[in-house]
């Protein structure tokens, strides 16, 4: 009888490992974005619009910053990539990229806005 369940040991093992790593590559892989709207002096911008858009859905989230000009976006799929984009007084910052290629967890990733002189 022990040399039974010796001999099934290994396949048992086998299958519990088979079953633990397709249940990880099941689950999504979701992260996070987060930066700070600056002006062209490195001031952070209060009640700045930050666009983020996802390059396959075309899905736009938004986000007003606070006085701090912080933003975030939370529950992002890692499989595509995004377009970050901040906006104040009709000013716009450049795009900045997202890749599904940047395997951070939680970037960090500043906007800034230039102002007219």
């Amino acid at each position: 009888m022990e040399r039974e369940a010796m001999k099934n040991a290994p396949i048992a093992l086998a299958l519990l490992l088979f079953a633990t790593l397709s249940s990880l590559a099941a689950q999504p892989s979701t992260r996070m974005v987060e930066g700070v709207v600056l002006d062209q002096h490195s001031h952070p911008v209060a009640h700045a619009a930050v666009q983020l858009e996802n390059d396959w859905t075309l899905q736009i989230r938004s986000y007003i910053t606070q006085a701090d000009g912080r933003y975030h976006f939370a529950g992002l799929d890692g499989d595509y990539d995004y377009q970050l984009t901040a906006e104040s007084d009709g000013l716009r910052s450049h795009v900045r990229k997202l890749s599904k290629f940047d395997s951070r967890q939680q970037p960090k990733i500043d906007l800034t806005i230039r102002f007219a002189k």
